[in-house]
């Protein structure tokens, strides 16, 4: 039993134990509470990996002079760990029923004010080929409407304050909603006989505000207005309270087809899963996947989806 008054005194003269004996508990309590109030929200934010390494480090290094104290922050760092693989993260693909059609491509890509290239941000989003775009944090100075021609016959361009869609077919914003300095806006996208309605989704960084309210008046607003596609930077990680109880028929992307290491945040070492993809009743995902192209601070997000059986039929009826 002296062991164990021994042990927090080595604690208390090791400012590092201190410290991470803090994180961790941090850590937990926004695990447990997720963001439900603001504090936790605030706390929300510490990443499970960085927290799982700090632990797992500090705990290696102690391990010398204090057994006891080395396998507690051994047990400590397995919760970390046990999320970050087990319940942040999943491993298996998991496939849907194969498209009577060729799937249509979407990307969304916050491409962080153009200051890694615009010429090499523009190319690799035109190596994409993809149907229709969503991009968050686009210049001010940008042509959204010349970059849309740009990508090829057919393609428009749209700007949506600090966002923009470039599509293939026909684009047009029909309705937006401001939820404190979060935006969604309501695009109907229309190419090759098919009508669909995408909500652009762009929430402000600063991690002092809280974002619960404003994720469900989007959600909200997202099922009344049936949008087809919720897509992009929410700033937000996927478990939030307000993103693990989706409207009726909503699912994430990730969620419904993806697989491997979910986070999109900051690229290079991504450890935060911020950047969003849910989709709709009438739409049913082919394949799901997270590129790094190292030219933003954030990965791309590239969906293969395409309308499902009973949403070609609604669209049929209407």
């Amino acid at each position: 039993m002296k062991k164990w008054p021994r042990m927090w005194r080595l604690v208390a003269r090791n400012k590092g134990g201190v410290g991470v004996a803090l994180l961790f508990s941090m850590w937990l309590a926004a695990y447990l509470a997720a963001d439900r109030t603001w504090l936790t929200g605030l706390l929300f934010f510490i990443p499970t990996p960085v927290c799982a390494v700090l632990v797992g480090a500090w705990s290696l290094v102690v391990f010398r002079r204090s057994r006891w104290l080395g396998i507690l922050g051994l047990v400590a760092c397995a919760l970390p760990v046990f999320s970050m693989f087990f319940v942040e993260n999943h491993w298996g693909q998991r496939a849907g029923d194969a498209p009577t059609a060729k799937p249509l491509k979407l990307v969304h890509w916050n491409i962080w004010y153009e200051h890694l290239g615009r010429e090499s941000i523009h190319a690799c989003l035109r190596a994409e080929h993809a149907d229709v775009y969503v991009l968050s944090e686009v210049p001010s100075w940008t042509d959204v409407g010349a970059l849309g021609r740009s990508f090829g016959s057919g393609y428009r361009g749209l700007r949506l304050g600090d966002m923009a869609i470039i599509a293939r077919g026909e684009v047009r914003s029909v309705g937006e909603t401001n939820a404190g300095n979060a935006k969604a806006c309501l695009v109907d996208w229309q190419a090759d006989g098919c009508s669909l309605k995408l909500l652009a989704v762009d929430i402000p960084s600063n991690p002092f505000e809280w974002r619960v309210p404003m994720l469900r008046k989007i959600c909200a607003f997202a099922a009344d207005r049936q949008a087809d596609i919720i897509v992009g930077d929410f700033n937000t990680p996927r478990r939030s309270v307000a993103l693990r109880s989706l409207p009726e028929g909503y699912v994430h992307a990730y969620d419904a087809v993806g697989a491997g290491w979910s986070y999109t945040w900051p690229e290079g070492l991504p450890c935060l899963a911020i950047d969003q993809c849910i989709l709709g009743p009438r739409v049913f995902p082919v394949s799901y996947r997270l590129r790094s192209p190292w030219l933003s601070d954030h990965r791309m997000q590239v969906l293969e989806f395409a309308l499902s059986v009973a949403g070609e039929e609604k669209m049929a009826q209407e």
